[in-house]
């Protein structure tokens, strides 16, 4: 039904199916959603199509679907390689489920992998946020997002926080975790191009530029944002 309301002859040239984690669909959801956009739209010669992905979800198969179905670039939500951060962060996967995800990835021809971490999460020393980045660049991602942890409403850990079962990170860690963070990258070869995103260069994500330079992207789904002709809009949630 949101598809009704995008101009029929729209050509896209990004598309990023991201809040939450839509690997968890079928595998045969991707071909049938290709078959849709196609069926309506087109998509520009030179198009990015992002996927986000938790590492213990993807599977040869999965991978495959995404490949077949036009996906080329996926952005898997590693948060961190250190068991502890994992556990408290309450993420599911182990630091070894991340290179299984990124040679299956690459193995289907999806080359364009960018890893997601975390700094400042309880519990985390500078050592800590070094091994994290050390161990992601191991992988040699042409991408790497690094946020620093906010605690948003009703969510577990926020509750837990407030029950004074775990103690956040002072701001003067966040600030030299975040500068070694720059550091570390910037020696890597990887330029920041956004607060927290860095790439090699021609690597930044097109999908996420449009937000930062004021394009227009359409939102399909739950709470998604779109944005056209000067006019932002936020879908409801069901």
């Amino acid at each position: 039904e949101e598809l009704t309301h995008i101009p029929a002859n729209t050509t896209f040239d990004t598309i990023f199916f991201g809040g939450g984690t839509p690997t968890m669909l079928p595998v045969d959801f991707w071909d049938k959603w290709k078959e849709i956009l196609l069926g309506q739209f087109a998509l520009s010669h030179h198009y990015e199509w992002t996927v986000e992905a938790n590492p213990e979800t993807i599977t040869v198969d999965l991978a495959q679907a995404l490949a077949a179905a036009g996906v080329n670039r996926v952005s898997l939500g590693v948060q961190s390689f250190v068991p502890e951060s994992l556990h408290t962060l309450e993420r599911r996967h182990d630091p070894e489920s991340v290179p299984r995800a990124v040679e299956i990835l690459r193995s289907a021809k999806i080359d364009r992998v960018s890893l997601d971490l975390i700094f400042g999460v309880p519990g985390q020393d500078l050592d800590g946020v070094g091994h994290d980045i050390s161990k992601a660049m191991a992988l040699e991602p042409d991408h790497l997002s690094v946020y620093g942890l906010i605690y948003e409403p009703n969510t577990a850990l926020t509750k837990r926080r407030d029950l004074g079962l775990v103690q956040p990170c002072e701001q003067e860690f966040e600030a030299d975790a975040y500068e070694l963070v720059v550091s570390e990258l910037q020696a890597a070869g990887l330029h920041r191009y956004e607060v927290s995103n860095f790439a090699l260069p021609g690597e930044e994500c097109r999908h996420n530029m449009k937000y930062w330079q004021n394009d227009a992207w359409w939102a399909l789904g739950p709470s998604a944002s779109g944005q056209f002709l000067g006019a932002r809009w936020k879908n409801q949630p069901r």
